[in-house]
């Protein structure tokens, strides 16, 4: 599994973050949430953006925006969320899978 190479922090004055990862969709492939910690983390964003136009077949960029609840903050934690880059189809094999750590400071 690849990790990220740096913990997020994450804290009640700055509970947002974006993820910016690489996607073909021409490909059916596409990330999905394994562990997401439904309780302290909400998905408000996911978008697909398009590469230039004209460019058939290139990859674009997926945008995931997350949002900490106010329940993560309680007491301090370290969490990672895990993803993976596969086909709707055949989420058993996926391409890659990623796991991306925070540290939530109370």
């Amino acid at each position: 599994m690849e990790t990220i190479g740096k913990t997020i922090k994450l804290s009640k004055n700055a509970p947002e973050f974006t993820l910016e990862l690489d996607s073909n969709r021409t490909t059916g492939y596409s990330w999905q949430l394994q562990n997401a910690f439904e309780q302290y983390f909400e998905v408000i964003d996911e978008r697909y953006i398009s590469p230039e136009p004209g460019l058939v077949g290139a990859p674009g960029k997926e945008i995931w925006t997350f949002k900490t609840k106010p329940s993560a903050f309680l007491e301090a934690k370290t969490l990672a969320i895990e993803m993976i880059y596969a086909q709707a189809w055949n989420i058993e094999n996926p391409a890659t899978k990623l796991s991306i750590e925070f540290l939530i400071e109370k």
